[in-house]
């Protein structure tokens, strides 16, 4: 009877502390809602239930959806719903000018001494890099041997290889693979 009777009561204690962790959560650092959530606090009770977290969620995926849709409408010139070569062609161009020009932005914002070049004491500057690591690095992008990295063997550096590209699956509502016929 005592050994039931204890049991009783630690469950019951066990129980009481587990609600009363769960009641003192807060959903963030310092318990309250950033101000992209607020929004979705229907009840206005500075936490969000599960049905206020899947709206959330809801949103989230359909901006993404809808975001994702704007850019194949901003790459299909011709209006089909399908990216041609041409189409997929010219968005990669687009988006390697991009890719280049953030590189480019990055070199020279580690360029500290603003010469051109990427000597081995502003390439240590590089976030989480050893010293072995960045000699590496350093000897094998040092094209011509003048122990710094100048711009262009930056940029020569992180360009994808040169070569025939392998075909790409068309993009678009019938997402039709290689070797996979459409419908008819």
């Amino acid at each position: 009877m005592k050994v039931t009777h204890l049991l009783l009561i630690c469950t019951t204690l066990v129980g009481s502390v587990a609600a009363s962790r769960a009641d003192d959560r807060k959903p963030f650092g310092n318990g309250t809602l950033p101000e992209f959530l607020k929004p979705y606090d229907v009840d206005e009770d500075g936490k969000l239930s599960v049905e206020e977290r899947q709206a959330y969620q809801k949103a989230t995926r359909e901006a993404a959806k809808a975001k994702l849709e704007a850019k194949k409408q901003l790459w299909d010139t011709d209006g089909d719903g399908k990216l041609s070569e041409a189409e997929r062609q010219a968005a990669a161009d687009a988006m390697r000018v991009k890719i280049e020009e953030e590189r480019a932005k990055r070199f020279d914002e580690l360029d500290k001494d603003d010469d051109g070049k990427l000597s081995a004491a502003e390439f240590l500057r590089v976030p989480n890099i050893r010293p072995e690591i960045a000699a590496r690095i350093l000897a094998q992008l040092d094209g011509d041997g003048d122990g710094a990295i100048s711009k262009d063997e930056f940029l020569a550096a992180l360009k994808p290889p040169a070569g025939p590209r392998l075909p790409q699956p068309p993009i678009g509502p019938g997402k039709e693979g290689p070797g996979k016929e459409g419908p008819g």
